[in-house]
């Protein structure tokens, strides 16, 4: 029987290490269903959706266990069940101490999971401060009316400006 599981690996960044997991999936009859990788400051974190034969699952965590300069662990994948639906946000405002907190805060207040976050801190030299702009993958409740979340947003204090699309 195939099962699924989630595998989180990080460490030190190093060349050719998502083709030597692939090929340790791969020796072992899985696939990736999905995947994400992020390599930030000489450090890599790496989420892999896996299928492969229940009975290689202890021979897949050993090997990726094995491997020097990384760590890993291997979860079953949640199961959500409630309707929701994807939305996709911007938000650009000047920059300030806890702007990440107060955003995220306001998305958890109405019980939105954060997908994917990606933000930048920009010097604005002609403005003559540091602003901040981020892209937001999130999964709402399909109760959820997406300009509700931008009003809220755009509320906070910073000149902020949020989109949602």
């Amino acid at each position: 029987m195939k099962i699924r599981t989630i595998a989180t690996v990080t460490g030190t960044d190093q060349p050719g290490l998502l083709k030597q997991l692939a090929g340790f999936t791969h020796e072992l009859e899985g696939k990736w269903l999905s995947s994400k990788v992020i390599h930030l400051a000489g450090q890599t974190a790496i989420l892999l959706e896996i299928e492969l034969p229940e009975q290689n699952l202890d021979t897949l965590r050993q090997q990726f266990s094995a491997h020097p300069g990384i760590t890993s662990q291997f979860t079953p994948p949640a199961s959500i069940n409630d309707a929701r639906f994807t939305l996709a946000l911007q938000v650009d405002a000047d920059d300030r101490a806890g702007l990440i907190h107060d955003i995220t805060g306001a998305i958890h207040e109405m019980d939105i999971n954060i997908v994917n976050f990606d933000s930048l801190r920009l010097t604005a030299s002609d403005l003559g401060r540091t602003v901040f702009t981020a892209t937001l993958e999130l999964s709402a409740p399909t109760q959820i009316e997406s300009k509700v979340l931008v009003e809220k947003l755009e509320a906070l204090p910073g000149n902020v400006r949020a989109e949602a699309a």
